[in-house]
């Protein structure tokens, strides 16, 4: 029997794809049937609505009387319909898009380098029947998607708690649709986040996910990171719809971001050559990049994607490419590939203010409309937009983003105490 890849992709939802083992997979909104779509969302599919099967080693999609039918490649389905790898069904005319894949020969590109799949716009889990991957999952969803790579949720075969699992696209890698140099780059650049990553987890640092494995193929087809999933949201999603937070509700999920960048900025260690390392400095420190869990309330800090190391590793630094997000970046680094640990005190401070306020310190629509206002200090001070936070706090965030990085809070340790005092 052989496994295969259902992915569904619903209006409005990520992905979800399903690790099955079956020669007949029914497809509808009853409960018996093999893949189940949500009756609620989708009262256009049908209880019984098609099929998918196996007959003399290909694959066939057979709708079994719709009501609004079943569609291939622009065409309504009569009777069954032969299927491709990684083919789209459309289930009802505004539907539910199905797709599957199976086990396909390796064919390399370039060098070796590239595992060349059908070119099929797919959203499947690009994994699914790579060793350390197949039959260990059963359902894998899609949680976000970016312009280098996915995060998916995968859940687990035996039960056990589900994991969160960071791709570097595969396509990304291919020699022959991108530059050799931004290639190495990327690839150093995940590989960079791994590192850090594993290394702050095992420091011991409080907001820092658990890494529980990470690979690549050996043909560089995909590099990939499985670690803790949590269960909850960004710190951008709850500022959206709190509009505000209070000053403790602030402190309880930034005190432990502090902690952790204080480990980063002093932690030392060596890499697997031997080589001394010193300092991780984050660089892109705000709110979507700080997860708060549902159940524990305990804030996480996430994405070391563009992570530098302060001394002993490479700098990494992609031609015209900013590294970071505008709005949360220092003066001295708008222009730069400046990577020291003031970068992430500023960052951490227009984040601690923006969960305050629900504005940036220093306004502007463009860039060089912001570095101006910065420049000149035309800081909004946080007092305009709350009367009821403590002065300390207060006269800190100012002296926190002063453009001159000598009046500024220099290091973690100082956040840490004026929080303290809040909780």
């Amino acid at each position: 029997m052989q496994q295969v890849c259902v992915t569904l992709i619903e209006r409005e939802r990520r992905p979800v794809s399903f690790m099955l083992d079956a020669e007949e997979i029914p497809i509808g909104r009853s409960s018996r049937c093999t893949v189940t779509i949500d009756k609620d969302q989708h009262p256009e599919i049908s209880r019984n609505h098609g099929r998918i099967f196996r007959e003399d080693d290909k694959w066939f999609y057979e709708d079994l009387g719709s009501t609004h039918g079943s569609y291939y490649r622009g065409r309504q389905i009569q009777g069954k319909a032969p299927l491709d790898w990684g083919d789209r069904i459309l289930l009802g005319r505004n539907g539910v898009v199905l797709t599957i894949t199976w086990p396909i020969p390796r064919v390399t590109g370039i060098a070796g380098t590239h595992l060349r799949l059908p070119a099929t716009n797919n959203n499947h889990f690009p994994l699914a029947f790579s060793d350390p991957f197949l039959n260990r999952y059963k359902i894998y969803r899609q949680i976000g998607a970016g312009g280098f790579g996915d995060v998916w949720q995968a859940i687990a075969s035996d039960g056990s708690l589900p994991v969160a699992v960071k791709i570097l696209r595969p396509t990304l890698l291919a020699l022959d649709t991108m530059d050799p140099i931004e290639r190495v780059e990327l690839i150093n650049r995940f590989s960079r986040e791994i590192e850090v990553t594993k290394v702050l987890a095992n420091s011991g640092a409080g907001a820092i996910v658990r890494v529980y494995d990470s690979g690549e193929d050996v043909n560089r087809d995909f590099i990939y990171i499985v670690m803790d999933y949590i269960e909850g949201e960004s710190m951008d999603r709850v500022i959206r719809r709190n509009k505000t937070l209070s000053q403790r509700e602030v402190a309880l999920y930034l005190h432990p971001i502090a902690q952790t960048l204080q480990a980063a900025h002093a932690i030392s260690w060596s890499d697997e050559s031997g080589q001394t390392k010193h300092g991780i400095v984050h660089r892109d420190i705000k709110p979507s990049n700080i997860m708060i869990e549902k159940e524990t309330n305990q804030s996480f800090l996430v994405d070391f994607g563009i992570a530098a190391i302060n001394r002993g590793g490479d700098r990494l630094t992609a031609l015209d490419m900013t590294i970071g997000s505008v709005g949360y970046m220092p003066p001295e680094a708008l222009f730069s590939s400046r990577a020291d640990p003031a970068v992430d005190l500023w960052a951490f401070s227009v984040t601690l203010y923006v969960s305050l306020s629900g504005h940036l310190p220093y306004q502007g629509k463009t860039i060089a409309e912001q570095y101006e206002n910065i420049k000149n200090h035309n800081f909004t001070p946080i007092t305009n937009w709350r009367t009821d936070l403590d002065p300390l706090l207060a006269e800190s965030l100012e002296r926190a983003l002063n453009p001159d990085p000598a009046k500024r809070i220099l290091h973690a340790e100082e956040w840490l105490e004026i929080l303290r005092r809040l909780l």
